[in-house]
């Protein structure tokens, strides 16, 4: 709840409040079984959540001492009754009060709602993905309004469009840390842009496609009659073994080990459920998301030349180029430099190539 809607309770409501909280400390006097003790417990619990908010800063001071002392005595109490269904809810309502139980409410709208505090990164990415994904979208929006006719300009039409969907949803994923299936949906992008190429080197393979000969178009032979380099076939196991498939690389991105002591320091498996954040898999993947877009811009720019401004896409792919360099060198090269001494090279044989790409196209270069 805001502050401003926030409304500290007055000498009336304080005295409701107090015989609402005599009333479930009397239960709680009364029970006898921990059944008993831990609904009562809950009634009383439920009274100071219910009016947390309208409470003073003393107040919720005192709301969370009282809660501590419940845990204090109830924790002992509760691991040591026998492994039966209602201790084991009690256990994981306890949980749940520290906030540590799993939370399918809580999960769902974590994938609702958008990141509090996204680190810079994050924020980052966000910025640079919606500015360059809006001028894909305008390009996309421009060829709708012509008229396109025969099976290859379907084609690419619907898989240039799939792409824009297939990256809204990853971007999505990613700035959630939800990394493995933002993987997923960005192999899926790739796997498209595939076959765009293939359309356009070889028509006759809109066919194959749209009579359903789905074995032929296997990204692997797909692969194969564009002859891409081992480069795109490693690309495309890292998408996979992080995202779509269950192999061994996925497991060593989400999986850790660890010592608590709820296990007596024991050491414990701890599964990363849709937070992979801070791993290089999900930095990889922020980079990974701009670094599609540059791959969908050629698509719609060799799709459909005759319906766009040929200056127009040029200087969209320079800014972005240009953007992604900057990007990398804020948050990837500053970082590895002192760790890597080649970072250096690698980061001016990129400037040289970026360079190269805009004489081709015609736009200033850029020194830094």
């Amino acid at each position: 709840m805001s502050k401003k809607n926030t409304k500290v309770f007055g000498p009336g409501e304080y005295n409701q409040l107090r015989t609402d909280l005599q009333g479930a400390f009397e239960r709680l006097k009364g029970a006898e079984s921990p059944e008993e003790q831990w609904k009562a417990v809950m009634g009383v619990q439920t009274v100071l959540v219910r009016n947390y908010e309208h409470l003073s800063d003393h107040g919720k001071k005192a709301c969370d001492h009282m809660l501590q002392q419940f845990l204090a005595h109830l924790e002992p109490a509760i691991a040591a009754m026998p492994d039966t269904a209602q201790a084991r809810e009690l256990r994981r309502n306890l949980k749940g009060i520290r906030g540590q139980r799993l939370n399918a409410k809580a999960e769902l709208r974590r994938l609702e709602l958008r990141p509090r505090k996204p680190g810079r990164l994050y924020s980052s990415t966000r910025r640079l993905f919606q500015k360059h994904l809006q001028h894909i979208m305008d390009l996309w929006q421009d060829v709708s309004g012509q008229t396109l006719s025969g099976q290859l300009q379907f084609a690419l039409f619907y898989l240039i469009g799939l792409c824009i969907e297939e990256m809204l949803v990853a971007a999505h994923l990613a700035y959630r840390s939800y990394c493995g299936q933002a993987f997923t949906h960005i192999r899926a992008v790739h796997e498209a842009l595939d076959l765009v190429d293939l359309f356009l080197k070889d028509p006759s393979q809109v066919d194959v496609w749209m009579t359903g000969q789905w074995w032929k178009l296997m990204p692997k032979n797909v692969r194969k009659k564009l002859k891409r380099d081992d480069i795109f076939a490693k690309l495309y196991s890292l998408f996979s073994g992080i995202g779509v498939h269950p192999f061994y690389e996925g497991a060593r991105a989400r999986v850790r080990m660890r010592a608590t002591k709820e296990s007596g320091e024991r050491l414990q498996l701890l599964f990363r459920l849709g937070n992979m954040g801070g791993t290089k898999e999900a930095i990889a993947c922020q980079v990974y998301l701009l670094t599609t877009l540059s791959s969908l811009f050629v698509a719609i720019m060799k799709s459909f030349p005759q319906f766009l401004n040929e200056q127009e896409v040029d200087q969209f792919i320079a800014e972005l180029l240009e953007d992604t360099y900057r990007y990398l060198d804020r948050n990837i090269f500053r970082h590895l430099k002192d760790q890597d001494p080649s970072i250096g090279e690698f980061k001016k044989s990129l400037r040289e190539e970026l360079n190269n790409i805009k004489r081709v196209l015609k736009i200033p270069e850029s020194q830094s």
